[in-house]
């Protein structure tokens, strides 16, 4: 268990490197310290519950998790679900997983929610959720098997099977908040923790 020389200080309770790079490039110093949140075992509890519920729910488990470790930290938690036709995707384990996924996606619009949380002392002191819309383009199963070839096993665990920040041209219509697409909506956290004196 890391240990910190100053309180308080900011913990990103997620190892996503886009989050960790929106965070740094605001300008924040801030400790990494991922959940180990079973995400799978709060999905399946919740088997009828929307999929912003969903999203808020596993923001708030992780950062909750690690901010019973820190208590006088601030503890950002993030998730994010994709809903297409009614159907909430899970994250991708294997490139099969990927390409069945892209297909299921394939020139449809889905929701894209993103739920991120601030916790102090297991409390949540700020949170925001938010929908965005994107459209897949049509692809052929060449293209989706061209795209696997190139990206590979780097968009495992990738919800959607996309890096957005890397393939926005494969979207052919993107609505909402860029930044929360990537993961985390870092203008309005930074506008939080500005009051908060970071």
């Amino acid at each position: 268990m890391p240990s910190y020389p100053q309180y308080p200080h900011l913990i990103l309770a997620s190892g996503s490197a886009t989050r960790q790079s929106l965070l740094k490039k605001a300008g924040y110093t801030f400790q990494v310290c991922p959940s180990c949140v079973d995400e799978r075992r709060i999905k399946e509890s919740h088997a009828h519950t929307n999929s912003s519920t969903i999203a808020v729910l596993l923001a708030i488990a992780k950062a909750g998790e690690i901010s019973t470790l820190y208590p006088s930290d601030y503890v950002i938690g993030c998730d994010q679900m994709i809903e297409c036709e009614k159907r909430q995707l899970n994250k991708p384990q294997k490139i099969e997983d990927v390409y069945e996924t892209l297909r299921f996606l394939n020139g449809k619009q889905q929701i894209l929610i993103t739920a991120a949380v601030v916790m102090k002392a297991n409390k949540i002191i700020w949170f925001q959720v938010d929908e965005n819309k994107l459209t897949l383009k049509k692809m052929t199963t060449e293209e989706i098997n061209a795209y696997l070839k190139e990206e590979g096993e780097n968009v495992i665990g990738c919800l959607g099977g996309i890096k957005i920040e890397d393939h926005i041209d494969l979207f052919d219509r993107v609505e909402g908040n860029i930044a929360s697409i990537q993961g985390l909506p870092i203008n309005e956290l930074s506008a939080f923790l500005k009051k908060e004196g970071f």
